[in-house]
Parts: C-alpha cells; sequence; structure tokens
C-alpha cells in the first residue's frame, strides 16, 4: 500500500514538472513573470481551460449550484493548490497573478489589439520589449461559451472588500480593459505568473511579434408626448423564491459583485434570447412614484404601458431604437459627451416623454441603490426588482436584460438601465462606454457598458 501510494505520488509530481516545463516565462520588465500561454493551452493563441474562481479543473458546465468556493469567505488564493488553477495545473512557482499585478500589466505596457494565428487578442508589450499575446477567450457561463474573440476575461487571486461571491478579474476588449468583480461561477482564462527570482523555469522566453492591430474606427428626436405628473400606485408583488444566475460579459461591473457585469458586466447567463423587443403604442408617458429621494421616479420604462413590461431598448445617447445594436451604427461610440440628462438631442426620456422627464444621473442611480431597499420578485408573471424607498413607496423594474446586435440577453434574470452620465475613468470621460445600473436575484449596483448595447431607461423628473 505505501509504495502505491508513493507510486502515485511520484507520477503526480512528475505531471506536474511536465506541465509546468511546457509553459515558459516571460520577462516583461515587471515585478513578476508572465507565462507564455493560458493554463492549458498547447500555444499563446490558445484559449487554454477556462475556471470557476478558487477551482483547479475545468468543467461541463458553470454554475452556482456547482462552484465550490461560492459563499466561502477565502482571500487571496496565489499559490494554493487546493484553490489556485495555475499552482494546482503547472506546479513550480507559478500561481495565479493578484489584481495589482494586473494593474502594472495594463500601465506599464504598450497593448496593441491584433490577431495571432487567426485568434484576436493583445498583443501586450512590456517596458523592456519582451512581449505576451493574451487571447480573446471570452467566458463560460451554463455550457456555452460566449464572446470568443470579443472579450478577454482573466482571473485575479484576489477577492474585494472580504466578498465571498465574488472575485476580481481582469477584463479587455479592442478599446476597454479593467479590473472588475464578478460572480465566482463564471468559467474564465487563466494566464500564470511566477515570482522573480525562485529560478523555476528559468529558460526565459520572449515572444515573436505580430502584426499590429489595424485601430477600429468609433463610428437624430422623437415625437415627445405631453407628460403626466398623477402619483402612480405601487403594487405589492408576490415574492419569489427563484434566484436564476444572470450573465452581462458586456458589461463592466464596478463593485457588481460587475460590468463586467457586469456588472459587472457582469458574472449569470449569457445565451441568446429569442423573444422579440416588446413593442407596445407609446401613447403617454408614464406616471411617477415619490420614492423620498431627490428626485422622481417613474413607474414604467420607456415604451413600457405597465410596470412589469420591457419596453423600448436604446443605445446610451440615443433616442429612437433600431433594428441591430452594433458599434458600426451606434452614434455616440468615441464621442466625448458630458451628462446629458433633460438635453432632448440625447436623452430618450426627454425626446419620448417630453419637458420635465429625463434619464437620471449617475448619482441619482446610486441615490436609488444606497437608500432603497431591493426585493427580487415577480409582478404578474414576469421577474424584476421591487425598490422600496426610505418613505415606503416603491417601483417595480422589469428584469429585461439588454440587446447585443439584433438578439436580448439576460431576459428574465437581469435588469440593465442607462443612466445619462458618461464612464469616468481616471478622471477622464471613456468616449466607448457610459454608466448604467444592474440587477439580478442576488446583486444591485452601479456599473459601466459599452455605449452600442441596446438597454432599458426609466426616467426621473425633479421634484
Amino acid at each position: 500500500m505505501k509504495l502505491r501510494k508513493l507510486t502515485i505520488l511520484l507520477f503526480t509530481l512528475m505531471g506536474t514538472m511536465m506541465s509546468a516545463q511546457n509553459v515558459k516565462m516571460v520577462d516583461l520588465g515587471l515585478s513578476v513573470y508572465w507565462a507564455d500561454c493560458n493554463v492549458g493551452a498547447a500555444s499563446p493563441e490558445q484559449p487554454g481551460n477556462y475556471y470557476a474562481w478558487g477551482e483547479t479543473q475545468p468543467k461541463a458546465t458553470y454554475e452556482d449550484d456547482n462552484c465550490t468556493t461560492l459563499g466561502r469567505n477565502l482571500s487571496n488564493i496565489g499559490g494554493n493548490a487546493s484553490f489556485d488553477a495555475a499552482r494546482a495545473n503547472l506546479g513550480g512557482t507559478w500561481r495565479l497573478p493578484t489584481a495589482e499585478e494586473f494593474q502594472e500589466l495594463k500601465d506599464k505596457c504598450s497593448w496593441a489589439w491584433t490577431r495571432q494565428n487567426g485568434q484576436a487578442g493583445f498583443l501586450v508589450t512590456g517596458p523592456n520589449g519582451n512581449a505576451i499575446f493574451l487571447p480573446a477567450c471570452g467566458s463560460r457561463t451554463g455550457s456555452d461559451i460566449d464572446d470568443m474573440g470579443s472579450y478577454g476575461l482573466y482571473w485575479t487571486s484576489s477577492v474585494k472588500d472580504n466578498d465571498n461571491e465574488n472575485a476580481q478579474f481582469f477584463l479587455f476588449e479592442a478599446d476597454f480593459s479593467a479590473i472588475l468583480s464578478q460572480f465566482r461561477s463564471i468559467g474564465r482564462s487563466v494566464r500564470a505568473v511566477s515570482s522573480k527570482g525562485f529560478g523555476q523555469n528559468t529558460g526565459v522566453a520572449t515572444t515573436t511579434p505580430v502584426t499590429p492591430a489595424v485601430a477600429t474606427t468609433p463610428a437624430t428626436p422623437a415625437v415627445t408626448t405631453t407628460p403626466t405628473t398623477t402619483p402612480a400606485v405601487t403594487s405589492t408583488p408576490a415574492t419569489t423564491t427563484t434566484e436564476p444566475s444572470s450573465s452581462k460579459d458586456s458589461g463592466i461591473s464596478m463593485g457588481f459583485s460587475n460590468n463586467n457585469g457586469l456588472s459587472s458586466s457582469n458574472g449569470q447567463s449569457s445565451s441568446k434570447y429569442e423573444q422579440p423587443e416588446t413593442v407596445v403604442p407609446q401613447v403617454a408617458a408614464g406616471s411617477y412614484v415619490d420614492l423620498g429621494l431627490s428626485c422622481l421616479w417613474a413607474d414604467r420604462n420607456i415604451g413600457a404601458n405597465s410596470a412589469e413590461e420591457s419596453g423600448k431598448y436604446f443605445a446610451w445617447g440615443e433616442t429612437a431604437t433600431k433594428e441591430t445594436y452594433d458599434q458600426e451604427n451606434n452614434t455616440t461610440f468615441g464621442q466625448t459627451i458630458e451628462t446629458f440628462s433633460g438635453n432632448p438631442a440625447y436623452d430618450a426620456a426627454t425626446a419620448k416623454w417630453g419637458d420635465g422627464w429625463r434619464m437620471p444621473t449617475e448619482d441619482e442611480c446610486i441615490e436609488l441603490i444606497d437608500k432603497c431597499q431591493w426585493e427580487w420578485t415577480t409582478l404578474n408573471g414576469i421577474q424584476g426588482m421591487r425598490v422600496t424607498g426610505p418613505n415606503g413607496n416603491s417601483i417595480f423594474l422589469p428584469a429585461s436584460g439588454w440587446r447585443k446586435s439584433d438578439y436580448i440577453r439576460d431576459f428574465g434574470t437581469g435588469g440593465d438601465y442607462w443612466s445619462a452620465s458618461p464612464f469616468i475613468e481616471d478622471e477622464r470621460d471613456n468616449p466607448f462606454y457610459a454608466t448604467d445600473f444592474l440587477f439580478n436575484a442576488r446583486e444591485h449596483d452601479i456599473s459601466a457598458s459599452n455605449r452600442r448595447g441596446g438597454r432599458t431607461i426609466r426616467p426621473v423628473r425633479n421634484r
């Protein structure tokens, strides 16, 4: 028996060493060495395996129900082979990078969106001229792979603020990158690092530069109606215990723990939902509800005839709906636009419902989140959030999902609502993203999302 255990241990160690030798260290001139390919990949452009955060093996489906670390109080798991997929699969001194090490990679390297052997991703060149390629592998929710070739989502070893539901990850697309926080159950890529000075895999590699990417080129009011000011009668929807997962893989979650989230992004079902956009004749504006906040919130979405209807979806800064929601047909993508609440040229609430109605600002969305009670529930069979203000009045926000290209995502599992505020990054407006608020059965928070996506709008009025 002892001999058998020793043999198994020997083969395990040999397998770990062989795996570690297949991954080369790249010295980018930073505080750590970076692996030249993802965990589970045979070459830099291959996606490799996807892992839920804190798990060391890939699996057939990625759900909340089979995530082993969801709800566990874990901090930094770097180097712990029980939770760190890099250490468990590569051995040696390999480990998951911290959020700070990914931030260093972002801040101190030059990034070029490109293709390597047909795979889209970033060529990341360090201060010393050496480079690695990070493929845009998307992520896995359920059994599906989402956004392959459009987004890269890589786990860090870090959590944020002792959050036992989420973990931090690094997200990028062609024109944006950020450290975000989202659900641990989502399958994401792992790119390992090794601290300098250990001597493991000392054959430090450099990558062959690839052709620089061709830069993506960033790419008018509606009939107004007379607003009503009759206070809405709030209804008390019946609570349900269903807690679906939701996914906001195009959103950038800032504490939606998105965007990316979700966000979050942004962790979350990302499969296509074939139900068409709700189309209803808009004959009048909604009524307002006094929640005891600094502004009055509408009782329904733009384009909806009742509180539970989704209404219409708008790209940020646009006042008309369209067949597809893409970068090519987005009129504000790449433009520096200040908060436009009340400007009918950009504000769909003002353009559709008339003077007095407007889209909420980021601060007003934060106030709604921080000062109200949020309860996942149903209203007339539609899932969403009942939001109750300090004075006891409430509104219902349907989980209408969001529109990407010509289909709806996350319908019934998450809501995503635009604000009139741009996304401020490093004290500057990011011309490709805007601020929104999003929610699912478990969480609600401010986020930032790509302007091209179609999202719902819940208007406000001044008191």
